[in-house]
């Protein structure tokens, strides 16, 4: 037996306990009944309630949660297939960009709920690379850019300053998503009315191409949806310094490695999926010049690295501070606060430790009252219960 026929038979084996164990995935996943169980369900309801219950439909969902749940337990299992509702369709302005947002009806989302983390998890989960960090328990924006972190400083240790960063972005990574590829997926599993039930609410959005961002499904398929170009670069061309967040990518390149031939290879995978590479923000970066990854930027010093947080973000706060100013009668300096901890948190966890003091000395101008001073003494109890203190 020579070399090749060894390597063919070490894959060989490798495959077959890849098949075996998806094959039990599949099996504990279960039936539709095994999956929308009453309890299951209910968890679920309240956990769709979570954040939103100032809307008027999810409290009334939330008032008779015991009944809304045995009636949409019977509409998903019904023999005429499940149908869900109209979605609600308006567009938000985000940071600049546009998006056009199908959100459910909140019995609808209690179900798709019940099929994210009763199907669609256990089925993807297995596939996906480490550095995948979007959407996830335990993961998020901040996973992504502590992995970089940690991915630039093992390759200063082996490579020095030498090499390239490649920074890739899709376009309309959410409306060009291929239905009948999701749909393929959905085949590995055995139940006819488990798998019905995934490829309606595939096809519940508008058109024919894409799935709606709203819909909470579609954001753990489209997190599967490039696993086999994730493999492609971490695994067959084993490149180390690979991670995303959704469709922000960031592949670091050794030296003696070709990034035009890499960044090309990665397109041409893309392609075959229907990704569509943006090429204004796909670039190719030496090592060791600033570069951005998710609005933040890296400046390089020696061995240490400045991160930079999104500039734009701080002028959209100190907007908002300045249009609280108006509402002086109706808000109190804590609302003001609160409306705003998300920016300064920001700030604080990067190196932007001028623009924070320019926010801080903006706040006192205009509220005569610090931040400092708002933490520490600007509430007043009152029988125990913590006033905000009025401007």
């Amino acid at each position: 037996m020579n070399s090749k026929e060894r390597k063919q038979r070490r894959f060989e084996r490798r495959r077959n306990k890849r098949i075996e164990k998806k094959e039990k995935t599949v099996e504990s996943i279960g039936t539709a009944e095994d999956v929308f169980t009453y309890k299951d369900m209910f968890h679920c309801g309240e956990e769709c309630c979570k954040g939103v219950l100032w809307k008027q439909s999810v409290q009334n969902f939330k008032r008779h949660i015991f009944s809304r749940t045995a009636v949409n337990r019977r509409k998903v299992l019904r023999e005429k297939g499940y149908k869900p509702k109209k979605l609600s369709c308006f567009t938000i302005n985000e940071r600049g960009k546009t998006r056009n947002i199908e959100a459910p009806h909140i019995d609808d989302r209690q179900i798709q709920k019940t099929l994210t983390k009763k199907v669609l998890l256990p089925l993807y989960l297995p596939q996906l690379i480490y550095d995948n960090g979007a959407s996830l328990k335990g993961k998020g924006l901040m996973f992504s850019q502590n992995q970089l972190d940690k991915a630039i400083k093992k390759h200063i240790k082996k490579y020095g300053y030498n090499g390239w960063i490649i920074i890739a972005d899709f376009k309309g990574f959410f409306p060009n998503a291929d239905r009948s590829y999701i749909k393929e997926k959905h085949n590995a599993i055995k139940d006819e009315k488990l798998r019905n039930i995934l490829n309606t609410v595939t096809d519940s959005g508008t058109g024919n191409i894409g799935l709606s961002i709203g819909v909470e499904p579609s954001q753990i398929e489209m997190i599967a949806y490039p696993s086999s170009l994730d493999n492609l670069i971490a695994c067959q061309m084993k490149l180390q310094g690979f991670g995303h967040y959704m469709d922000d990518y960031h592949i670091l390149v050794p030296p003696g490695r070709n990034p035009k031939e890499i960044l090309s290879a990665f397109i041409q995978k893309a392609k075959e999926y229907g990704i569509i590479v943006s090429k204004s923000k796909t670039k190719i970066i030496p090592f060791g010049k600033p570069f951005k990854f998710c609005k933040v930027k890296r400046v390089f010093y020696g061995i240490k690295i400045i991160k930079c947080g999104c500039r734009d973000s701080i002028k959209r706060a100190r907007r908002k501070i300045k249009m609280f100013v108006k509402n002086r009668k109706i808000l109190s300096v804590e609302d003001v606060y609160t409306s705003i901890q998300s920016t300064f948190a920001h700030i604080k966890r990067y190196n932007n430790h001028k623009r924070y003091l320019k926010i801080c000395r903006l706040f006192y101008s205009l509220f005569k009252c610090s931040l400092c001073d708002f933490l520490k003494n600007g509430r007043k109890k009152q029988n125990g219960i913590c006033l905000p203190q009025a401007i």
